[in-house]
Parts: structure tokens; sequence; C-alpha cells
């Protein structure tokens, strides 16, 4: 039967594969927000099904889930397991590259489906998925069906954990484990490495004189906060600053590098008594998008431009002299998402876990389950090679 179906959500996944190709492959918003629509919000009693059972043993010091844990993943037979997406967005596709590679390291076969923005298609494929003996799932759906999703994996106890789509009550209290990336924390750190290093760029020149423009996509809590991040540390730094900060929002005119371009370009513009500018696009198609608009303007040596989200920063940095101004970013590494939550969905399946104890040492006071977050340190032109290095070195 496991064979049997291994072949067949083959022939899925290249079916799927197909339906996602040629889509976008900038990072699109997808919403993130803490707690679940009012009329959906589940109760705050945990499930006691799919990885929850009681009769799971635990760790007593709570540490179970991690690349650390003294476990034989190979005394047992290999574990399959279902990657689901709701957008095909680059990271998605980076981050099943890296389960793919731990899938050897770790004992596990895992496939892949892009919803391509389609919630029915994807719940439809939840359900079959189950129907054919899967052993668990790693998710990054859309709030809109994670209520849907979690009665059905729990009701098949089926284990799950999420990426970047956190499933809570309406008190905002996390349910069920849930892989993310702190934007709030990731928007200070962003702040705090611009305001400590800036001078190493424009030499002897007073913050005074310098704008700060968030490049912001406020539909999208996933994005909003990370603005607001950097906003609020900007203005706690150097609250005499705070009529320098812009809040460009790129809601009216779209999610794309040209968004990002124009919005810039009209910005510096417009406040034409700034000089200097520090630009951070909370997403990278925002970056982007700046970073050519200031290499048309010819401010290379006066703006500094950040980012948070994917890595394809990396790719440009790469190449000599291309956007030269974009000096940092916050990524939202693939190997840093992909670890925890191989890690973590073994311990559930095993029974090692239960989704109250799994990462419980890192547990947020009246949460449920754990919100695991990524690391959020800041990396730039100069050192992202180490920084890629030391991160994939878990995959070798």
């Amino acid at each position: 039967m496991k064979k049997t179906a291994a072949l067949v959500l083959t022939f899925l996944m290249t079916l799927s594969l197909f339906a996602c190709a040629g889509n976008q492959t900038a990072e699109t918003p997808q919403e993130t927000a803490s707690s679940a629509p009012a009329s959906t919000a589940p109760s705050t009693e945990p499930s006691t099904e799919a990885g929850n059972e009681p009769n799971a043993e635990p760790s007593a010091d709570g540490t179970v889930g991690y690349l650390t844990d003294d476990v034989d993943h190979f005394g047992r037979d290999p574990y399959e397991l279902v990657y689901l997406y709701g957008i095909p967005v680059p990271i998605s596709a980076n981050v099943f590259t890296s389960l793919e590679r731990l899938g050897e390291k770790m004992n596990f076969t895992i496939n892949s489906f892009c919803a391509d923005g389609d919630m029915a298609k994807y719940v439809e494929f939840v359900e079959t998925y189950i129907d054919m003996g899967v052993d668990g799932f790693l998710c990054s759906p859309q709030q809109d069906v994670m209520l849907r999703t979690d009665e059905l994996c729990s009701e098949a106890n089926v284990p799950y954990i999420n990426m970047m789509t956190t499933y809570a009550d309406e008190n905002g209290h996390t349910l069920k484990p849930v892989v993310s990336f702190d934007g709030y924390q990731a928007g200070m750190n962003i702040v705090d490495w611009l305001v400590e290093n800036y001078t190493d760029y424009f030499g002897d020149v007073d913050l005074a004189d310098i704008g700060f423009m968030t490049l912001n996509f406020s539909v999208a809590t996933e994005f909003n906060v990370r603005a607001f991040g950097a906003q609020d540390q900007y203005k706690n730094l150097h609250p005499e600053l705070a009529d320098n900060v812009f809040d460009i929002d790129l809601l009216d005119i779209g999610f794309s590098v040209d968004a990002g371009y124009d919005k810039a370009a009209a910005t510096m513009s417009a406040n034409s008594d700034m000089e200097y500018w520090f630009i951070f696009g909370v997403a990278e198609d925002f970056a982007v998008g700046a970073a050519r608009a200031v290499e048309s303007l010819g401010k290379d040596a006066q703006v500094l431009v950040v980012s948070t989200g994917n890595d394809f920063c990396f790719e440009l940095w790469g190449e000599e002299g291309n956007t030269a101004c974009w000096v940092a970013t916050v990524p939202v590494y693939m190997t840093e998402l992909a670890v925890p939550m191989a890690a973590g969905i073994l311990a559930l399946i095993d029974g090692r876990a239960t989704n109250e104890t799994l990462w419980e040492d890192l547990r947020a006071d009246g949460d449920f389950a754990t919100q695991y977050n990524t690391p959020v340190d800041v990396v730039t032109r100069d050192n992202y090679q180490q920084f890629i290095s030391k991160a994939d070195a878990v995959l070798d």
C-alpha cells in the first residue's frame, strides 16, 4: 500500500509542479496574522489528536525536536511526508530542496504540492494525502484554511507543523507548532545595524540629514510588522527624528519590483531636501526596485538599501557592481526553516513529543504550542558567503 501510495503521490506531484511552473518568482504577500478570524477562532482547548497523544513520552527537559536529538532515525522504516504550500514563492521551493536533503540524513521521503493560490484545492489535497496514509505534513497555508486543515489532521491523527502561518485562538495564543520568522524583531535589528554602521558608507554625516523610508505592504501582516518594528526602533533610538520617517505603502500599485522602484524614486524626488536615505524594503522585491531607482537617480553613494525576506539578494551580491547600494538583509533562509520543521515533525510522528511539549523550552507565555522563530541576524554583502556556509553545513 505504501509503495502504491508513493507512486500516486509522485504522479500528483508531477502534475502540481507543472501547474506551479511559470508563476511569479518574487516573494508574494501571504497573510500570516497571529490569530484566526473571529468567526472561525478555535477553542483554546488543545486537541489530543494528531501528535498530541497523552501516552507519548516527551523528554523531561523539553528539548525534543532538534537536529541534535539522540535518536536512531534509521532504526525504523522511512516516513512519508508531504510539504503543502498555498502560493508558489521561491522560499517554498528552496525549503523543499533543503527538506529533500534532510530526508537523506533523517530517513524520510517527502513530496510537495503547491495549491497555486487555490485554497479549496489545498484542503482537497490534505484529504487526499490523509487517505493515502501519509505520516505527517509540513504546511504553509493561508490563514482562512487553517481551521479546516487542523480538523482534518486531528480527525485522522496525522501530525503537522506549519511554516510562517500561525494557528492561534481568538486571544492570539498559538495552538499548534509553527516555524516562523519574527518580523518585528527583524525590523528592529535592521535599524540597529543601520545606525551603528552607516558612517562606514556615508562618512561623517549627521542622522538628521538622512531620511528613513520603509517600503511596506500594509494588507499583509507578515510584511506590515517588519515595517512597524523598524519604524518603532528608529523613533525609540532618535525620537527627535520622527519627522524623517516615511512609511510608504505599496498597496495602491501592487506587490512588485516595479512598485518598489516607482515609490522609492517618487519619495526621494518629492523630498529633495533629504540628501541621504535609508530605504528598508520589507520584501526583497521592493528592495530590488529601490536599488534600481537609486542607481537610475545616480545616488549610489547617498543611499543605503536594506531588506528582509527571501535570500535571492545573495545571487545579486555575487555579481560585481550589481545593486551596490543594497548592503544588508535579514534573510528568511531555507535551511533555517527546514531543519526545525523536519526535526519537529519526526519527533511528533515518533511520539517523542506532543504538540504541547515540542520545543517546550522556547514556549512563549500563554501559548499552548511553540512558535519556533528562526534567527533574525543581519547579513551583509561582506559576510553573506560565510552565513550560507554555516547555515548549510547541517545538510552536508
